[in-house]
């Protein structure tokens, strides 16, 4: 993942990040993202990462303190769980890479040793409404949610209203393809480039009209 972003630039070159303040990072990993976006823009950056595992929130937290990011939060727990709240199921392969819900990944990881955790399902409009109470947009959502990225985008129509520009990361065993297009265009986006990664999985970035 590291050598994606920094060496390989798969998020490079698509959008002007010039004047980008603000961020979410739906999925983060380690945080990768963030960092990436701070030096391409040169400023100040507010902005929450969500990450459903939790062996991983300790590396996120440490590696915004090493950066010195004091403005941006990371919440553990899972985007695209619905928004009835409450706790949801997750599937943390042995790589730490991958987790995501267990009614999306089950089929994909099915063979791997996975640990099964219980995190909250996160509603992204009201955590990002708490942190930036005073209407900020979000000038770039990432989202890689492991296949949860639709029920995402059908539930979550308030906070994309605010959102400016976003980059999916679609994992097509898990979802079809054609089915994020329609819904980044239904929630005012227009699809700028796709890069395919490998067999199963693609880039979408899209900003608003």
């Amino acid at each position: 993942m590291e050598k994606e972003i920094f060496q390989e630039g798969i998020y490079d070159g698509v959008f002007d990040l010039a004047n980008i303040r603000t961020f979410a990072d739906l999925g983060c990993n380690r945080g990768f993202f963030g960092v990436w976006l701070s030096a391409k823009t040169r400023s100040d950056l507010k902005g929450i990462l969500v990450e459903a595992n939790p062996f991983l929130i300790p590396e996120i937290q440490a590696l915004l303190k090493m950066n010195h990011f004091s403005k941006m939060q990371v919440l553990q727990g899972a985007a695209g769980g619905g928004m009835g709240g409450g706790e949801v199921e997750i599937l943390i392969p042995p790589t730490d890479v991958g987790a995501g819900l267990k009614a999306t990944t089950e089929k994909s990881l099915a063979g791997d040793k996975c640990e099964v955790a219980r995190v909250p399902a996160l509603r992204v409009g009201e955590v990002w409404r708490q942190r930036f109470p005073n209407g900020e947009r979000c000038g770039i959502l990432k989202i890689d949610i492991e296949g949860a990225e639709k029920r995402f985008f059908e539930d979550e129509g308030d906070f994309l209203s605010l959102v400016d520009r976003v980059v999916v990361e679609v994992h097509e065993s898990m979802v079809s393809i054609q089915e994020i297009r329609e819904l980044i265009s239904k929630n005012g986006f227009v699809i700028k480039k796709e890069n395919k990664e490998d067999s199963e999985t693609a880039l979408v970035f899209a900003e608003r009209k």
